[in-house]
């Protein structure tokens, strides 16, 4: 791949960037906006990552600092707008027949409603068609899991949705008999004769949406370089749990992008690099991992993070990730840089960078 942290961003270029979530700079003023765009220069980071309906303003902000912007839209969570309220029906059903408990932030919505979907499919393309994004990325583009917390060591992630929606296109697709209006029931039956067709007809699912979603993009902006944020884990726990198959998607995404948080799911910073290799053994797309700056309880809005760890300990991380061959980095959160983070991050860039 091309070094060129000056051209447009795709299949033969590297990703340097830091990722800010929408309410953070919409929390900020101008002026603390500047410091964090600042901090990324400081970083040698030439791009932005955010998500949802970006206001002009900050775009134009974000322009002005000498950042190129990366979009993005979450498509199956609404924490950032999404497509506008969501009706009680799209949230995912556990096997007790009961809706699935928030987590944290977050809960979540089930991918196998035609209406949401049309309506994800139309915002992501107009999303994209903003003329100031170098980059497009879906995020959430997963079945229902809150895996910072369901996919730590001992955790037993929730399987769904086994809602009247999601049942009805599981048996016709899969042509399987299963109650659609018995939750209890139907997962019984999932767990002990269908689990290979329920993983199979999640990842289906994703997949068709993610298919979906490129080809109205391409059509709209042409060249606009696609990626995905993707569940880390084992290949068997995303396909079961998230719905994502790294292989399938990676035949309709320019480049793929694994949340790496080492701090939040308790792992040391060279499994960074054990996650950027088994998806660079599943596709030949650049793998591009997300690494978690900071567990600043500052930054975490009340959420677990796991400890807090120094800067140092990202820099672990990252050359992990370098040395398993991944096409740049993200940083997450961007507030999370500070003089010393950023010290870190910057060697690895600029190394990345000359390479």
């Amino acid at each position: 791949m091309t070094a060129d942290p000056d051209g447009p961003v795709g299949a033969d270029r590297r990703v340097l960037g830091a990722f800010a979530p929408l309410r953070a700079l919409q929390a900020h003023d101008a002026g603390a906006r500047r410091r964090l765009f600042g901090r990324l220069r400081e970083a040698a980071l030439p791009m932005l990552l955010t998500e949802g309906d970006i206001p002009p303003r900050v775009a134009s902000e974000i322009r002005d600092a000498g950042l190129r912007l990366g979009g993005g839209w979450p498509c199956f969570s609404d924490h950032a707008g999404s497509t506008g309220p969501i009706p009680e029906r799209l949230r995912p059903i556990i096997s007790s027949g009961h809706p699935r408990p928030r987590m944290e932030w977050y809960r979540g919505i089930i991918p196998t409603d035609h209406r949401y979907e049309d309506d994800l499919v139309e915002a992501c393309r107009v999303a994209a068609t903003d003329p100031s994004l170098g980059m497009f990325v879906l995020d959430f583009i997963r079945w229902p899991v809150h895996w910072e917390l369901e996919f730590r060591a001992g955790a037993q992630p929730l399987d769904s949705s086994f809602d009247p929606i999601t049942l009805a296109r599981f048996r016709e697709a899969c042509n399987v008999d299963v109650p659609v209006d018995r939750p209890s029931a139907a997962a019984h039956a999932v767990a002990t004769t269908f689990a290979a067709e329920w993983a199979t007809f999640k990842c289906d699912v994703i997949g068709a949406i993610v298919r979906r979603i490129t080809t109205e993009i391409r059509a709209a902006r042409p060249g606009l370089p696609i990626g995905a944020y993707i569940v880390p884990g084992s290949d068997e726990q995303r396909r079961l749990y998230a719905g994502q198959d790294v292989a399938a998607l990676g035949r309709d995404l320019d480049v793929v992008l694994p949340m790496t948080y080492h701090g939040i799911l308790g792992r040391p910073p060279g499994w960074v690099g054990e996650i950027v290799a088994d998806m660079r053994s599943r596709t030949a797309k650049p793998v591009v991992p997300v690494l978690q700056a900071s567990a600043d309880p500052d930054l975490t809005a009340g959420s677990d993070w796991g400890p807090e760890f120094p800067p140092q300990s990202l820099g672990w991380s990252l050359a992990a990730a370098l040395e398993a061959g991944a096409a740049g980095f993200v940083i997450f959160p961007a507030e999370g840089l500070d003089a010393a983070r950023s010290a870190e991050v910057a060697r690895r860039a600029v190394r990345l960078i000359r390479s």
